[in-house]
């Protein structure tokens, strides 16, 4: 008897299967010598834009750049915060999301930009396709960008120790939403708050 022919991994579904429910913008700079990196990025963005709902548009910056390290793929995180309730630091693009309006709209200091994203064009060994048919020892760009776009919307702590003391707020008093959702996850001090800790304490 023969020996059953391996089966191809099934392609990935097309990401524009659920309608957008918020409105990205983005400006591509650095990539015309890789329309395919552009092409995947915004497959990234069309996934986004399927989950979150926003009734402002959500603005990015996508550089292509040489990022120094072929092994660094990229990088994306919100361009400033907002405290809304005065106490609790959001994302840009989420705070915008909850009140409604744009608290950090264009000026003559700022871009108006809510998510910064800055990616290789010499990296190594990246798959550009959008169908999930990655090959062996490759990385695949477009769950790169869908990783680091969620940084920009928000996932992202700012925890940290720092000379032996632990703290979060990245400096100011005020820790950002995703901290106050944050527990300890080993010992007997499991599922504790990390609020629950004095900021700046060993």
């Amino acid at each position: 008897r023969r020996p059953p022919v391996p089966r191809a991994p099934a392609p990935r579904p097309a990401a524009a299967t659920r309608p957008a429910v918020s409105n990205w913008q983005v400006r591509y700079t650095g990539c015309d010598a890789n329309p395919q990196a552009r092409m995947a990025f915004q497959a990234a963005v069309d996934i986004w834009a399927g989950l979150v709902a926003s009734s402002v548009p959500i603005k990015v910056s996508a550089i292509f750049k040489d990022l120094g390290d072929v092994n660094v793929l990229g990088q994306a995180g919100p361009t400033d915060f907002a405290v809304l309730d005065g106490k609790t630091a959001y994302p840009v693009a989420l705070a915008n999301a909850l009140s409604g309006f744009d608290v950090s709209p264009a000026s003559a200091r700022s871009t108006g930009d809510d998510i910064d994203a800055e990616f290789n064009n010499r990296a190594g060994s990246v798959y550009y396709g959008t169908d999930g048919l990655v090959p062996r020892g490759f990385v695949d760009f477009e769950t790169g960008v869908l990783h680091e776009l969620g940084h920009g919307l928000g996932f992202l702590g700012s925890a940290e120790v720092k000379n032996g003391l632990g703290e979060y707020g990245s400096g100011t008093p005020y820790p950002d939403i995703f901290d106050r959702f944050t527990v300890l996850s080993q010992g007997a001090v499991q599922g504790k708050a990390l609020l629950s800790y004095p900021n700046r304490s060993k």
